[in-house]
């Protein structure tokens, strides 16, 4: 929202040049007061407030930390004991004034730089032109330099004139100003006081380097700095450079920055870009720091590298310390000082990041307002206000209290439909009311509305992704800076776009919305004609008058226009002309430069700013007329004086309300003015004491109504009646206390109220008087004593009761306390003689004092003295005793992977653990918050010592320790124990099927061990075929092509030492036959639709027989008609006999379907089948291909399929067991949306089950008309033993082939059952989807989540199915709670592949909005046959799906207790939330998990703790934020750790777009004790990075440029983003070689990340590769890293209705998701979908990487749904070292494209095997859906192997 900002960040861009005196104003007679905001939140935590821009830093020498607030125009102070703030200098008005007063009192105008100088603190007043100074002792205001009318150099600083003096730099003998606007930095020596310039020449550019830098050009020098030889530093912000200027010659350089504005991380100082520079400074080791919008950078001083070591928003201050570094933030929205550890990049805030707010309660004058950008009445007579920086909405009545309405002063959190307080808001500008109370906003993402009665905030307008949409919903279009609205008073909402130059209007009854004015072009047309028409140029401001007349600030034209309410048309009223209107001048004349807001009176007089002044316009004269002074700039003055003297800060908005008072949002002086009506004011009504009262004291309280009108009141009061003594005058308050009235005396009193002083004529009227009589005699009480707290006594925070002596005669005391003096009021009416305060801060300096009063007479007091005391750090009790749990002291034999724990210290914070070799164990780790410690790669043998020192909270230096223990691990890698088969396939198995082996569990495994199982046709295994490597106790294998035996032996092998290994299994024997022949249609025909009259013979359809073994087939070919008469033939256009058939292998078979039979005079519609079947042998499957004709054609159009009523891409039958006899069909629509009838044919396939009701298509679709059409199963013509669900496509087809397709599946009935119907201790072995759901989303979208169960064995698995409902913060389900877990089972066939969608609904029958966790479980012996794939989807409006894939986990993989893992891949800003599941995976037991945030510079932000029930689940929606993170957080950590409990979790995030619900999911990776990412668990060589400290990792492609649809003309392309974390305290190293296949080159670059930071690269090809955004580019990265390193990979595209796309895999090198070397694993992914329009479904693109610098040769096998024992194509692949072989499409490479072969085909399995070669090879396979552009990324992996070794994202 740059508007907002641009008056504040460019000041210092123009020189300021206002006259203060002198100036004609017309007299306007009327006063002017500030009704709200003026406030102060001094006195409170200095990171409770919200700074005004921070600009400069100083230390002072008392150790306070003073900034300036350039936009709050202020100096602040925070205490160093207290980190309280206090205004040191500035009243917060924005003008010149003050000098020779008190600091607090003067006011400054954009105070930036700091600089403390000979007893006092300087301060560049930018805004004023001048450099003051702050005496430190008398605190006495003065100008040091500027302000002068000498334009030169060679005269004293005061007489000099400065433009924007934003630097400041001390020098040898001398003082340092950068005069920014000058464009020359200038030195006042110190001696002298003589200014003259030392680098620049007064001229705007870039020139000069290598000559003297008084020749040299600047551009906008923002800050300078001296370094430590004494040469001049210069931010040449506009340049995008930092210079040097050598002390010794005067000779000016660039030291860093290109000029451009691209930063490139490593490069050196003057290859790299700046974004925007804006400071600068040199730390004690010489390195320079710059401070560059978005980050702040370092310059090492080693070898002159640049390295962004943290995110900032503007680093407009930074100030070195002894090994830290303070950086003030300026960015307006998030304004803080922080102080960065220099070595470990930690960030502590403080100052700065409050919610603001402050006020809400009290009086609105006493309220902090955060630059009001607007003002509007409501109907109850409140006015609203809107904070651009602030972030909420608050209300006030003149004179009353001010409260918020809607925001929470953060944009963090949600936006609609929950409590308006609660929702977060975007810089909300505009505001008006409806007559109902409802309240609308506007703000960069729209116009919102507060409901009256509800409470809640809803989306009102914008929010669409075009400009476009009138006549539609509001909320459908988007709309550009809405920076005004207004209430027309016919039922509509006017608004402002001032970015799409348009007036808009949106019904408030039906939110359809539409143009008032504007044709969306900027320019000055149209006057005269039409307002929609006209061309408008950033309209601002506009207003309604009685008549609906609308008044337009059309501020970049500069005038006001006029939209008639008679007949719409435009007219310009004012503006336009030459004249600057500080006397009235013709309105068509005059010029309104800086024209922002207007607000109309009702009558047609119009009030408007021009510049930072009032005019008004009357329509009656024809006249502009000045307000007030008219200028540029001049700082907010003149309240409580006439309107005429008045000056403003920044006029944002205007409103008049119903009574003609005018209020002004003063946004540069965060307040809001009123002038109010002159009126007749009324007679005030006396209330208290009553008349003729007794008794009453001689200090009563008088009391009177309020009076509409008065400014002021006079009170008289006399024992005459009437009095004639004033004894109070011009009161603001409606009450008055008089002291020392006699006792026992009558006494009369009046109050005459007096309007406002300037209105003319003045108006004054009197009330009547009252009387009453004193009490007799009463003294005030003796003077309290204070006894304890001793004043300036330093006592604990318990001992801090007030004590005093009690006072003779008092009735009651009141206590005032603070940390101000004098104190405020905390107590009063007591009547002990003591007080305890809440609680109160260590180091705390507070004051107190007593009022004691008469018992006989309040009025009647005596106070004490004020005392002050300060609150100690002592009085804190050490932690509790505690002791070491596990193992056990003295324990032996122990594994080098284990888990310490410890029992609970009651009152402990943290917890160090001492761990070591020697007798007195070193320090290990520190800071520990669980009980419990995984430690991993013990030595052997060795013997270690241990104990746990626990820390209390209140005081680190109260601890409590254990005992030291030890324990030894064992000493020698020992041989496993033997293992044996446990399945072999029983029966003999065909040519290239797939088949499994399991065996049993070897003793003597630890975690990191695993087998290998050799294969060979040899029982001596010699030659060995094939071996594999896994962790698992099963492996999956492909026979070979020939018969015979294959003969498998399996051992165990230890992680320590391979050549330890167990003995060999029992072989196990496998029996291979010639394979069943297989038969396919690898090309079905498509229907065919005729036009009356035509020739039928002359129409014919293609299709092909494919024989997919590897030995001809013979096959006869069979049809059928389905309720037709015959109506086709089949030939063989070759000549051959079409009836019986020789096939050869691999070579499809080209037959025609010829139609013959039916008139084709009449209209009709006609199916059949066509199905082939072995003259020999059986078919493996029996195919069947669907032949429709329809007779009758009409011109074309998209058919449209509709399900209940909604345009829909599926269908789905009810669940079924057995014969679908008699099952009833289900229905779905068919749309015609042409102009003309329609006439369709249809196609089934692949699969033929599906059928549809005859005579569907006899007659045509009338034209807008909608068919019902019905569908059936035909379960006998499924493939043979074929898995339910099965799916198969309905196409339908018109004449000129256009086509649409409809999936449906038919459903199994399964068994259902309640209850987890298992033990906790299961023998079964089962995975855990963390998350299915059924739910509507916030932005509408329904995600389902879609399971896919492959079996990759010769043997049915009879899979159980069970749900657990989600837990919430509220209710926890348990997995075994039987009334809530729903269990089915599911048969999945052998070589076949189960594909639930929806299963929630569909399979459990449950009733969204639904979630939880599934578990699928199989018997043991079948655990090895099942791979488990999920996703979670949702459909676009414009077809299509988008979604993410989500990592399935092992039963009891994830984090266990005493171990942690990290997310790096969290983000929580205006485009993107992040939301963390966590899942039980053992059942065994609950987990309490710690959740803790980490921003992107390590700091922690918040932390939580998290209960997981077993197998349940906990979702942490918006996690960033529920932690306290700040929009606009990215690059962040998430840690989790699992404080107690036995259970183990596995941890997900997704990271969501919030304009598209798009999201990508990322897996949490284990971090052990040092911060390092832990090994793989499954890797089973000596990991070489245990030896070299080194890990490998391959990202297998980066893409960039690449176009999003490729058969579109949308410019969207793909890019890669990456992160890269450091886990521990120690810097990472990431080494990256990029292959860039689209160029040829190799590309190496090195990533340094510092200790516990994140960096991240949206777009990581161009801003560390250095290729440009739209220069394709494609190609793997080779990662090497330290082992604390971790990093993540998307792949993305940025569109215009937000971002797609999912994480990206990164595969560990080597792990067992790789294929060749020593383990020619199956790398298999099930459920691949090819489809024949390109147009829709999705495409899949298989990456195939080699990875160890060896040449390998791959078999890439693709197999059909329902027929798996043969593939339907193969291709040999060789791959040479580290050589990226993409597949695009994996159909298309592998001949599955081709004329003959192309058909649509759904759940196609894909394999890939090493065959040869030494090398390895990763397999990835991207699916892209064609129609939303959105990717799935998903790696290949062994059957039911988890994916070892491929994170998730990471």
């Amino acid at each position: 929202m740059t508007r907002f900002r641009s008056a504040r960040l460019d000041l210092l861009r123009v020189a300021i040049v206002v006259a203060a005196t002198g100036l004609p104003f017309a007299a306007s007679a009327q006063s002017i007061l500030s009704v709200a905001g003026g406030g102060t939140d001094d006195g409170r935590l200095a990171t409770e407030v919200r700074l005004g821009e921070a600009f400069g830093l100083v230390r002072m020498p008392d150790g306070a930390l003073v900034l300036s607030e350039m936009a709050a125009h202020r100096i602040r102070r925070v205490d160093p004991a207290t980190c309280r703030i206090s205004t040191l200098a500035g009243n917060g008005i924005g003008t010149f004034a003050g000098d020779g007063g008190p600091a607090p009192a003067a006011s400054f105008s954009n105070p930036t730089a700091l600089l403390l100088h000979d007893g006092g603190l300087l301060v560049a007043d930018a805004g004023n032109g001048r450099v003051r100074r702050v005496d430190l002792v008398t605190l006495e205001v003065s100008t040091w330099a500027g302000g002068g009318d000498a334009p030169g150099d060679g005269g004293p600083a005061r007489s000099a004139r400065f433009s924007c003096p934003v630097g400041l730099a001390r020098t040898s003998g001398g003082i340092l100003v950068a005069d920014a606007c000058a464009f020359r930095i200038r030195r006042i020596d110190a001696a002298t006081g003589v200014v003259t310039t030392v680098a620049g020449t007064g001229e705007y550019g870039f020139s000069g380097d290598g000559g003297p830098a008084t020749a040299a050009r600047l551009g906008n020098p923002r800050a300078i700095a001296v370094d430590r030889a004494g040469d001049l530093l210069i931010v040449d912000t506009c340049a995008l450079r930092i210079r040097r200027v050598k002390a010794a010659t005067g000779i000016i350089e660039t030291i860093a920055g290109d000029g451009s504005q691209v930063f490139r991380e490593g490069a050196l100082a003057l290859e790299t870009g700046f974004l925007a520079p804006y400071s600068v400074a040199e730390d004690a080791d010489g390195n320079l720091w710059a401070g560059d919008t978005g980050r702040l950078v370092r310059i090492a001083a080693a070898d002159g590298r640049v390295h962004a070591v943290t995110q900032v928003g503007i680093a407009s201050g930074l100030l070195p310390e002894a090994g830290k570094l303070l950086v003030a933030d300026g960015l307006s929205l998030a304004s803080e000082v922080f102080q960065l550890d220099r070595a470990t990049g930690a960030r502590v805030r403080l100052a700065g990041g409050g919610a603001g707010g402050i006020g809400d309660g009290g009086p609105a004058t006493a309220a902090v307002l955060a630059f009001p950008y607007d003002v509007a009445p409501a109907p109850d007579g409140g006015l609203l206000v809107p904070e651009v920086d602030g972030l909420r909405v608050r209300k006030f009545r003149p004179g009353g209290t001010i409260e918020t309405i809607a925001g929470t002063g953060s944009t963090d959190g949600p936006r609609y439909g929950v409590p308006a307080t609660a929702a977060s808001l975007a810089q909300p500008a505009a505001v008006a009311a409806d007559a109902a109370g409802n309240v609308y906003v506007g703000s960069p993402e729209g116009v919102v509305r507060l409901d009256a009665s509800s409470g809640l905030l809803t989306r009102f307008a914008g929010g669409g992704e075009s400009n476009a949409g009138d006549g539609g919903p509001a909320t459908a279009v988007h709309l550009s800076a809405p920076w005004k609205i207004a209430v027309d008073g016919r039922g509509g909402l006017l608004i402002a776009e001032f970015g799409a130059n348009r007036v808009r209007r949106v019904d408030l009854s039906t939110g359809i919305i539409s143009t008032v004015a504007g044709t969306g072009v900027a320019g000055f047309s149209g006057d005269g004609g039409p307002a929609t028409a006209a061309r408008l140029n950033g309209p601002a401001g506009l207003d309604v008058d009685a008549n609906g007349n609308i008044y337009l600030a059309d501020s970049s034209n500069s005038r006001i226009r006029k939209i008639s309410a008679v007949d719409g048309a435009i007219s310009t009223v004012a503006g336009g002309g030459p004249v600057y209107p500080t006397v009235p001048v013709r309105a068509v004349e005059a010029q309104l430069p800086g024209l922002w807001s207007l607000a109309s009176d009702g009558m047609g007089r119009l009030v408007f700013n021009v510049g930072a002044g009032l005019a008004r316009f009357d329509p009656a004269t024809g006249l502009v007329s000045p307000l007030g002074p008219i200028q540029a700039y001049l700082g907010m003055t003149g309240d409580g004086g006439p309107l005429s003297a008045a000056t403003f800060g920044s006029i944002r908005g205007l409103r008049f309300d119903s009574s003609g008072n005018l209020f002004v949002a003063d946004g540069g002086s965060n307040r809001i003015r009123a002038v109010f009506a002159c009126v007749t004011v009324g007679a005030p009504s006396l209330s208290v004491p009553a008349d003729g009262a007794t008794g009453t004291s001689t200090g009563p309280t008088l009391t009177w109504s309020s009076v509409a009108g008065a400014f002021r009141y006079d009170v008289y009061l006399g024992t005459t009646n009437p009095p004639t003594t004033a004894v109070a005058t011009d009161l603001a308050a409606t009450n008055f206390t008089p002291v020392n009235l006699q006792p026992g005396t009558k006494y009369s009193w009046k109050v005459v109220a007096k309007g406002d002083p300037y209105c003319v004529p003045f108006s004054s009227t009197e009330s009547v008087v009252r009387s009453f009589t004193t009490i007799a005699g009463c003294a005030a009480p003796s003077t309290p004593s204070l006894t304890a707290p001793a004043d300036g006594a330093k006592v604990p925070a318990a001992a801090a009761t007030l004590t005093w002596a009690a006072s003779s005669g008092a009735g009651t005391y009141d206590v005032s306390f603070g940390a101000t003096n004098p104190p405020p009021l905390a107590a009063s009416g007591l009547t002990s003689t003591s007080f305890t305060p809440p609680a109160l801060d260590v180091g705390g300096l507070y004051y107190w004092s007593v009022l004691a009063r008469a018992a006989c007479d309040p009025a009647k007091t005596a106070s004490s003295g004020v005392r002050s005391f300060r609150i100690e750090g002592v009085g804190c009790f050490p932690p509790g005793a505690f002791s070491l749990s596990a193992p056990a002291d003295g324990a032996t034999g122990l594994p080098p992977d284990l888990t310490i724990s410890w029992t609970t210290s009651q009152g402990a914070a943290s917890y160090d653990l001492y761990l070591g070799l020697t007798a007195s164990p070193p320090l290990y780790l520190s800071g520990l918050t669980s009980t419990a410690l995984a430690l991993r790669g013990l030595a052997a043998g060795a013997t270690y010592r241990w104990k746990v020192v626990a820390r209390a909270a209140c005081d680190p230096a109260a601890v409590a320790a254990t005992p030291v223990r030890t324990f030894t691990v064992r000493g020698t890698c020992a041989t496993p124990g033997a293992t044996g088969f446990t399945f072999l396939p029983p029966g003999a198995i065909g040519t290239g099927q797939g088949y499994v082996v399991a065996w049993s569990a070897a003793s003597g495994l630890d975690a990191g061990d695993g087998y290998v199982v050799e294969r060979s046709t040899s029982p001596s295994f010699s030659p060995v075929l094939d071996t594999v490597t896994t962790s698992t106790l099963f492996a999956s294998f492909v026979a070979p092509a020939s018969a015979g035996s294959l003969y498998h032996r399996v051992r165990a092998i230890p992680a320590c030492d391979p050549e330890k290994a167990g003995p060999w299994s029992p072989t196990g024997l496998v029996s291979v036959t010639a394979a069943t022949p297989n038969v396919v249609f690898s090309r079905a025909p498509e229907a065919m639709v005729v036009a009356l009259g035509d020739r039928l013979e002359d129409q014919k359809s293609l299709f092909t027989l494919e024989n997919v073994t590897s030995s001809p087939i013979q096959v006869f070919l069979g049809r059928q008609e389905l309720s037709s008469p015959p109506f086709f033939t089949v030939t063989d256009p070759s000549g051959g006999d079409a009836a019986v058939l020789t096939l050869e292998p691999h070579v499809p078979k080209l037959l025609e379907v010829h139609y013959s039979g039916p008139r084709n005079d009449v209209a009709g519609a006609y199916q059949g089948v066509i199905f082939a079947a072995s003259v020999g042998a059986g078919l493996a499957v029996t195919p069947w291909a669907y032949v429709s004709l329809k007779v009758g054609s009409s011109p074309d159009a998209v058919p449209e399929f509709r399900v209940n009523g909604v345009a829909s891409e599926y269908a789905a039958f009810p669940g079924l067991n057995g014969s679908d006899t008699g099952r009833a069909p289900i229905s779905v629509d068919v749309f015609n949306p042409g102009p003309s009838p329609l006439e369709l044919a249809a196609e089934v396939g692949p699969e033929l089950w599906l059928s549809l009701e005859p005579g569907w298509n006899s007659a045509p679709i009338p034209a807008g008309a909608t068919r019902t059409l019905r569908l059936y199963t035909r379960r006998m013509r499924a493939p043979n033993g074929s898995a339910l669900p099965r799916y198969t496509y309905l196409t339908l087809r018109t004449r000129g082939g256009k086509t649409s397709r409809l999936l449906v599946q038919d459903n199994d009935a399964p068994l259902l059952s309640a209850g987890r119907g298992a033990s906790a201790v299961r023998p079964e072995a089962s995975f855990l989807v963390p998350s299915v759901a059924h739910v509507t989303s916030a932005l509408g979208n329904t995600f389902v989540s879609r399971l896919s169960l492959s079996n990759a064995g010769t043997e049915a698995v009879q899979a159980e199915l069970v749900f657990t409902p989600a837990s919430s913060d509220s209710s926890l389900v348990d997995g075994f709670d039987s009334t809530a877990i729903r269990r089915a089972t599911v048969v999945v066939p052998p070589n076949d592949l189960v594909r639930l969608s929806d299963p929630l609904v569909l399979l459990f029958g449950l009733t969204p909005p639904v979630s939880g966790t599934l578990e699928v479980r199989a018997p043991s012996s079948r655990a090895g046959f099942l791979s488990v794939a999920s996703s979670v989807d949702a459909p676009s409006v414009k077809g299509g799906t988008f979604g993410f894939a989500l990592p399935v986990f092992r039963s009891g993989q994830g984090i266990r207790a005493g171990s942690t893992a990290a997310i790096t891949a969290v983000a929580f800003d205006s485009a993107e939330r992040t939301n963390l599941i966590l899942a039980e995976t053992t059942g065994v037991d609950s987990a309490l998990a710690k959740v803790s945030l980490y921003d992107r510079d390590g700091r922690l932000v918040g932390s939580e703790n998290v209960s997981v029930p077993r197998w349940g689940q906990r979702q942490l929606s918006s996690v960033v934020w529920r932690l306290g993170g700040d929009s606009g957080s990215r690059a962040g950590r998430l840690e989790i750790s699992v404080e107690s409990g036995g259970g183990t979790l596995a941890a997900v995030t997704t990271v969501v777009d919030n304009f598209n619900d798009d999201a990508a999911a990322f897996s949490a990776r284990a971090v052990d004790a040092q911060g390092s990412a832990a090994k793989s668990l499954r890797t089973l060589k000596p990991v070489w990075a245990k030896a070299t400290g080194t890990v490998k990792s391959l990202v297998p492609a980066l893409v960039n440029g690449y176009r999003t649809f490729p058969a579109a003309s949308e410019p969207f392309t793909f890019r890669s983003v990456m992160g890269f974390s450091s886990l521990s305290t120690r810097e990472a190293v990431f080494r990256l070689t990029y292959y860039d296949l689209a160029s040829g080159a190799t590309v190496s670059r090195e990533v340094r990340v510092p200790g516990r930071r994140t960096v991240e690269y949206t777009n990581v090809l161009e801003q560390l590769f250095g290729i440009g955004q739209d220069v394709p580019s494609q190609g793997p990265l080779f990662v090497e890293s330290d082992p604390q390193g971790l990093l993540w990979c998307r792949v993305a595209s940025s569109l215009a209705q937000g971002t797609i796309g999912d994480s990206f895999p990164v595969v560990a090198i080597p792990s067992e998701s790789l294929t060749g070397g020593s383990s020619s694993s199956v790398l298999v992914l099930d459920g691949l979908e090819q489809s024949v329009d390109r147009s829709r479904g999705t495409r899949s693109n298989l990456i195939l990487n080699e990875v160890s610098g060896r040449p390998v040769s791959l078999l890439v096998s693709l197999y059909e749904a329902g027929n798996r024992s043969s593939p339907i194509a193969t291709r040999q692949l060789f791959l040479d070292p580290l050589e990226k072989v993409q597949l695009s499409t994996v159909f298309s490479d592998l001949g599955l494209d081709q004329d003959g072969r192309r058909k649509d085909r759904t759940n196609v399995l894909c394999t890939v095997q090493a065959i040869s070669g030494d090398g390895l090879a990763s397999a990835i396979v991207t699916t892209i859906d064609n129609r939303t552009g959105d990717t799935r990324n998903i790696p290949l992996a062994p059957s039911a192997s988890g994916a070892p070794g491929v994170s998730i994202g990471f």
